[in-house]
């Protein structure tokens, strides 16, 4: 028998696209908290990870296909993961949750590692006060005094649940406890061979760095603007641009040959900066004047107001300003010249769904049921699979690595924005 203190711990937390890895879910992002053998923080590791699919309920997890674009994959990383493993005490909240799912990703990678002895939290502090008063992460760090950021953040959860697993210790006077054993849910025993000799990489992304990236992305309408001459007197049509416009943005996402078609036509029509600014508002402008149609901008139709907001280079605050213009002039018919989405005709039209919906209809969060029958009723043709006559793909992500987004694009499908099939079939959602 061997006294706690004699061990490091691995504090461990995952966020995943599911629940069931041999389902195909994934895990997206993963942190640890190495936890030296006087209680301190020895250090700390944490990446986003690109499961090279859907990336499940962002309304949960908080990140973003566009999050993991430049994420390294699972595969990438192993070597960095084992390191942070290696001859610790595997530590988490539900731990036999993350143990399982990280064992059956690495398995599935062909990279097996030794049994390890493991620590469940939510075991640990039920041991130091059979009174608490729940199980979650979060009740658990009130009840005992522990700050917890931000949940569902790998790196921030993780941070708790060392915390949380050194006050449990503590209370329980366990550092210098003669039968450790006793505090694990697997016991201290070697497992089938040693650990796997795999070098880490050194690739990591972290979700501030993400964000900051995404930003990036998103500046290639900035780009387009700032490349027009400063005046001119050429153009005077602004339908062709903005039916341009309307289409690019339907997905909420700008690629490299969209904005190549763009400034072409931009070139082509003699367009100024000045009049590439005052499209891109009448755009945004009516975008505003649908939300505001029934009186109320929902939460949802904020975010999907400052996402366009963003793509077309306008400033928040000029963002801001334009919204509280169109309050105070009241309800106006749709600009349908500065955006087709006002009028758009879908009946007939074959759609399908991917990807876990943001949007809330009717109080609930919406449904693949929903959708498909609010398409029906708008005399949409619902599809379960893409193929190359589909006529558009509505994705919850403009950034989804779904298989059916992946065959969208190699086939030229349409792909459309949730909020954006929301407006066209008439839905108000929040």
């Amino acid at each position: 028998m061997t006294e706690a203190r004699s061990h490091e711990y691995a504090v461990v937390d995952i966020e995943t696209t599911g629940l069931f890895p041999r389902g195909g879910d994934r895990i997206i992002e993963i942190a640890v908290v190495r936890v030296g053998t006087a209680g301190n923080v020895a250090g700390t590791y944490s990446t986003l990870v690109n499961p090279q699919r859907d990336i499940g309920p962002t309304h949960i997890h908080g990140i973003s296909a566009g999050d993991v674009v430049d994420a390294p994959t699972l595969g990438e990383i192993v070597g960095d993961i084992v390191a942070q493993l290696r001859d610790s005490v595997f530590v988490a909240h539900n731990a036999a949750f993350d143990r399982r799912f990280l064992q059956e990703e690495l398995n599935q990678l062909g990279v097996g590692i030794p049994s390890i002895p493991t620590i469940c939290t939510m075991r640990l502090a039920r041991m130091a006060d059979p009174s608490i008063p729940g199980r979650k992460l979060e009740v658990l760090c009130e009840h005992f005094g522990v700050p917890l950021k931000r949940a569902h953040s790998a790196l921030d959860d993780a941070t708790a649940t060392a915390e949380l697993f050194r006050s449990c210790m503590d209370k329980l006077d366990a550092w210098t406890s003669p039968d450790f054993s006793s505090l694990c849910i697997a016991p201290s025993r070697g497992g089938r061979g040693g650990w796997p000799g795999v070098e880490p990489c050194g690739k990591k992304l972290q979700r501030a760095a993400a964000r900051k990236r995404r930003a990036q992305r998103s500046s290639y309408i900035a780009r387009l603007v700032a490349s027009l001459p400063a005046g001119g007197a050429g153009f005077s049509e602004a339908t062709g641009y903005a039916g341009l416009l309307d289409r690019v943005l339907e997905d909420r996402r700008v690629e490299r040959d969209e904005y190549s078609q763009l400034l072409e036509l931009a070139a082509e029509l003699g367009m100024s900066r000045e009049q590439a600014e005052t499209v891109h508002e009448a755009y945004l402008r009516g975008l505003m004047q649908i939300a505001l149609m029934d009186g109320v901008v929902s939460s949802a139709e904020k975010r999907d107001l400052a996402e366009v907001a963003q793509i077309l280079g306008i400033q928040p605050a000029r963002a801001n300003e334009m919204l509280e213009d169109a309050r105070r002039s009241g309800v106006a018919a749709p600009d349908c010249e500065a955006t087709g989405q006002a009028r758009t005709c879908v009946a007939g039209k074959s759609v399908c769904f991917t990807g876990t919906f943001r949007c809330v209809i009717g109080g609930d969060r919406a449904s693949r049921s929903a959708a498909e029958k609010a398409a029906r009723k708008a005399g949409m043709v619902v599809k379960e699979s893409v193929t190359k006559k589909l006529d558009c793909l509505v994705v919850a992500d403009p950034d989804t690595m779904s298989s059916k987004a992946r065959k969208a694009r190699q086939y030229g499908v349409r792909l459309i924005a949730e909020p954006v099939f929301w407006r066209m079939v008439g839905m108000d959602f929040e």
